[in-house]
């Protein structure tokens, strides 16, 4: 197991979820991302921050009208909460 992923994932209002994903290589974090999904039956999708710290999206109702939804991107301190998480589960020194 040289290159996996793992991630930390963080609940938002009204059943989303927001996640940071690692991308590991032997035991070193290479590098994180964000995803978002809308709801329990979606799928995780990469996310960016806005200036006023959401991520915008659309989704279509059960009309299949489209409306503008908002999700609340990962803070530094839940990124830096995963970070540490991930490099305690896998005993990676931090510097």
């Amino acid at each position: 197991m040289e290159e996996y992923n793992d991630y930390k994932e963080f609940p938002r209002p009204d059943g989303k979820s927001v996640r940071v994903v690692f991308e590991l290589f032997k035991n070193e974090i290479l590098y994180h991302y964000c995803e978002f999904r809308h709801d329990a039956n979606s799928e995780w999708i990469s996310m960016k921050r806005d200036e006023d710290g959401y991520h915008s999206y659309t989704v279509k109702d059960a009309d299949g009208k489209e409306r503008e939804e908002k999700v609340f991107f990962p803070t530094l301190e839940e990124i830096a909460n995963a970070s540490d998480e991930i490099n305690k589960k896998y005993n990676i020194l931090s510097i």
